[in-house]
């Protein structure tokens, strides 16, 4: 038939799949951001000791471990791409506080609460962004899983140093980053989205 004629790698340059792949991807840059830049933004900026530090991580680890928990709940009554897209809307609008924060010298534990907002997002991203790439690919899973991993890391590593460029007494650089990749994240999703 027509549809077997269909090269896997063909499924893999499908909008619906290249669009969540990448709203995955600067999706969870938005958290390697924040986890490259968390040990000066919390212990020099915030003044907290290690061992308050370790606090701090956990409860955002937390945050995000408890909304992977909803989402998997609500995915029973609401669709991956709605909760994806409340995930990134969030998230833009915490990183834009965020910034906001940091522009208008507001005291520096302020930052710590739309981070944990950003962060605990994920949870609403990461899963649901997975699903619906992976969907769009199913004669090609293997390869489209693949892709979403080198993203992911390819990303991630391209952003951490970004983070540090105004040095370690400013969390400046952090919310640039972490707001350009929330828009480009919901861009991506918006792409996608017009697929049906």
């Amino acid at each position: 038939s027509a549809a077997e004629g269909v090269s896997p790698w063909r499924e893999l340059r499908s909008r619906t799949y290249l669009a969540n792949t990448l709203a995955f991807g600067f999706g969870f840059s938005v958290m390697m951001a924040y986890i490259s830049a968390s040990p000066f933004v919390y212990q020099v900026m915030l003044g907290l000791t290690p061992m308050q530090y370790g606090i701090a991580f956990a409860v955002n680890a937390l945050g995000l471990t408890a909304v992977s928990a909803l989402s998997a709940r609500l995915t029973a009554s609401v669709s991956s791409r709605r909760l994806l897209g409340v995930g990134l809307s969030l998230t833009l609008i915490a990183t834009l506080s965020l910034l906001t924060l940091v522009l208008t010298g507001a005291p520096a534990w302020t930052i710590a609460i739309p981070i944990f907002v950003a962060v605990s997002c994920q949870g609403l991203i990461l899963g649901n962004a997975t699903a619906l790439a992976l969907a769009a690919v199913p004669r090609a899973s293997g390869s489209g899983s693949a892709g979403l991993g080198a993203l992911q890391f390819g990303l991630g590593a391209a952003v951490s140093p970004l983070v540090s460029l105004g040095g370690e007494h400013t969390a400046l650089p952090l919310a640039v980053v972490m707001v350009t990749l929330s828009v480009l994240a919901l861009v991506a999703y918006s792409a996608g989205r017009t697929v049906n």
